[in-house]
Order: structure tokens, then sequence, then C-alpha cells
């Protein structure tokens, strides 16, 4: 059932992009806020969404589309190639020659490099060898409410699995 206040979109056509600054910045930072602030427990929600909007999804470019000097706690800091960062977008075909003038951004989702490290030994004790160097997180996942239950999510997570 669709909760009050909430109209859903089952018509719209979404795509599934590549996270540009210019363009998405802004509305990834109001949707990712949206997504979590309404969310119980209000106060921790608060605090991860203002900890979160201080750091990596400050500038989201540098922090998952390039490469930087990352510290991770048992690995210490080395250099990574940044990862990925995707967002859904609703409408953008009948815009400006790329679509960029009338979407509207409805669904984000980062890849970010796995946060266990070699000492959590339980997470990599598999049959084919996986390695704490090899794995990788989904994270920063938000769909906006009225687009929920309509595809946006698995979209975003098959994104994301294709390019890990």
């Amino acid at each position: 059932s669709t909760p009050r206040g909430v109209t859903r979109m089952t018509d719209a056509i979404i795509r599934v992009v590549k996270f540009d600054g210019q363009r998405h910045q802004a509305a990834v930072e109001a949707l990712f806020t949206a997504g979590l602030s309404s969310q119980p427990p209000y106060e921790l929600q608060e605090w991860f969404v203002k900890s979160k909007l201080a750091t990596d999804m400050k500038d989201i470019q540098r922090s998952y589309m390039s490469a930087h000097t990352c510290t991770n706690e048992s690995r210490g800091t080395a250099e990574t190639p940044g990862l990925f960062f995707y967002v859904a977008v609703a409408g953008g075909a009948d815009g400006d020659a790329d679509g960029s003038a009338c979407e509207e951004v409805v669904g984000c989702v980062g890849l970010c490099e796995s946060s266990y490290g070699e000492s959590d030994a339980a997470m990599y004790d598999a049959p084919n060898g996986i390695a704490a160097a090899d794995v990788c997180e989904l994270c920063r996942m938000s769909v906006n409410i009225n687009y929920r239950r309509g595809g946006v999510g698995a979209k975003l997570v098959q994104a994301i699995e294709e390019k890990a």
C-alpha cells in the first residue's frame, strides 16, 4: 500500500547514468538527506547524514569517480582508483541534446572500497580465495519515496554489480 502523501510514479522511464558532478551533486545531496532524515532513529540518522555530507558526499566526483589517497584502518594510506557512483534519473529524454534539462534524480548508489580489513578474516575465508583488496561495498543508496517499489533500486544495484 502507498503511504499517505506519496504519489507512486510507475510510468516514468528510468535511466541509470554515471554521476556528473555539475549536473547531479546538489540533487543527490538533497535525495540522500530526505531519504535518511525521515527514518527513525531520527537523531542517529541526522548525525549520519551530516557526517557523510561533510565527507564523501560533499564531493562525490572526487570521492567516488577519481583516483585519490584513501586511509583504511587495516591497510593504511594508499592511492585508490576511485570506484563509482550512479544516479537514476526520470525524464530527460525530451530536453536538450543530453536530456539533462528535464531530468529528475530519483535514486543514487555508490561503490566504495570495503571497510573490512585483513583482520576480518572470516569475511574472506572462502574457497575461491577472496582477499580484502578484492572486495567493494554498495553504499549511499537512496531512492526518492515517490519512486520506491518501482524497480529503481534494482536498476541501481544491477549497474553497481556490472561495474564491480
